[in-house]
């Protein structure tokens, strides 16, 4: 399987455990029995979430491939350690404050559920495959 393949394959799997956990996170703090959400409340939780999904979206596919591929890699924890804290520093602080300005806002809860959703697994989508990329490099770069 080429490079390209592996990480695209590896990104979609990412995607998918995201959303997944993102629905479980959502329905365990917000649930559905409110039929409104208020914007202001899901501020905070964009931060942890951001970082955790994030970590595992990066953590777990690199060093799964790591030991796949038998390489020697760079040092992958801090690589997504950092990556996570980039990630909930610039994105998950851009939905904080989105939250907040809007805070008094409702949504509907199954749209803030599909909401949280999206996002968990856009976040996978855009932070997976640098971490992939960035393994396969340093890889390379050792071998």
């Amino acid at each position: 399987m080429t490079v390209r393949a592996t990480i695209v394959r590896e990104t979609i799997v990412s995607i998918v455990i995201n959303i997944v956990i993102s629905i479980g996170f959502f329905l365990a703090v917000f649930g559905l029995a409110t039929p409104f959400v208020v914007v202001g409340r899901m501020a905070a939780d964009f931060l942890p979430q951001t970082f955790m999904v994030t970590l595992m979206g990066t953590l777990v596919p690199s060093l799964i491939l790591r030991r796949k591929r038998n390489a020697a890699a760079g040092p992958i924890v801090l690589r997504c350690i950092g990556l996570a804290v980039a990630a909930t520093l610039i994105v998950g602080g851009a939905a904080f404050w989105l939250c907040r300005i809007h805070e008094d806002a409702t949504l509907p809860a199954f749209s803030a559920l599909i909401l949280r959703a999206a996002y968990g697994g856009l976040l996978a989508a855009i932070t997976t495959p640098i971490a992939l990329i960035a393994l396969f490099q340093s890889s390379r770069s050792i071998s």
